[in-house]
């Protein structure tokens, strides 16, 4: 019990929050904890699309190494092996003969229609083929062209793919590379 100087004084009255001064705290914490979700909500989205976009550039990037590996390696573009035929969206590169053998190998670069890169590596020994090698890169493409003229060594591949943010209003991005073909088949260029 309060003595009776400090009642009389009306201290009592300012001891604690009136109805309206609580719901006015209440209003404003409201307010402050939509505003810190949104903040939280928006930046959780764009960490999102970010994370999205950094994985297709580094898938890009490996679709790219595989792409100057083989045609690094390869002699020459081949007018296709089996069912695969040199044109836009597959290139065919003769390989060299592995060390110690005399069968000839094939590298086959191509979209398949799941939108997705593969290289394939086939080998042609007596007249029977062999895949050696098959890889599926997981970056879908929208579309792949190649291009390589026919006496240079100079191969170049443009690649779309949709872009990061999945808009059909975009315009994909377009990633393009180019390699030079190093290697000789058996030295003599064979044609």
């Amino acid at each position: 019990m309060l003595p009776s100087s400090l009642r009389s004084q009306g201290t009592l009255r300012n001891c604690g929050m009136t109805l309206l001064e609580c719901m006015c705290s209440v209003a404003v914490l409201a307010v402050l904890v939509s505003v810190l979700s949104q903040t939280f909500i928006s930046t959780s989205r764009l960490s999102a699309a970010s994370n999205r976009a950094l994985d297709r550039v580094g898938q890009a990037a490996e679709i790219r190494d595989a792409f100057t590996a083989a045609v690094r390696e390869a002699g020459r573009v081949a007018d296709g092996v089996l069912e695969f035929k040199t044109g836009g969206d597959c290139l065919v590169l003769e390989l060299p003969p592995a060390p110690g053998g005399a069968a000839r190998r094939y590298a086959v670069l191509r979209r398949l229609e799941t939108g997705k890169f593969v290289r394939l590596n086939v080998e042609e020994s007596d007249g029977a083929f062999k895949a050696t090698y098959l890889k599926t890169y997981a970056l879908r493409t929208m579309a792949l062209r190649f291009t390589a003229a026919a006496d240079a060594r100079l191969v170049s591949m443009e690649m779309d793919v949709q872009n990061a943010a999945q808009s059909p209003n975009r315009p994909p991005v377009v990633y393009r590379y180019s390699a030079t073909m190093r290697s000789m088949l058996g030295g003599e260029g064979r044609v």
